[in-house]
């Protein structure tokens, strides 16, 4: 069909003045979690899987958080705060 007064169509092209959504930093997180050692309920912000290593432990097969910390540095990020939780409560901050 074309547009044309005859159909009873109109096409009007209007421009947007609404802005895009502003980009934020991906590479920020924090993590949670049992690790080897390190200050308990304490956050602590790391630059490196080998800093977080000294701190915390190195990977841990009975938790999680630190093979998450370990990929999250391996795809480029690098700005994550770690926590370390004692104990094998999985309950959120005290």
């Amino acid at each position: 069909m074309a547009d044309s007064p005859a159909s009873g169509v109109e096409l009007v092209q209007q421009s947007r003045t609404e802005h895009a959504i502003e980009r934020v930093p991906t590479g920020i997180a924090a993590f949670v979690g049992r690790t080897l050692k390190g200050p308990v309920n304490q956050a602590l912000r790391t630059t490196s899987f080998s800093e977080f290593q000294r701190h915390f432990g190195g990977l841990w097969q009975p938790s999680t958080l630190s093979y998450a910390v370990e990929q999250f540095f391996e795809n480029g990020a690098r700005r994550p705060s770690a926590c370390r939780r004692a104990g094998a409560s999985s309950s959120w901050w005290p």
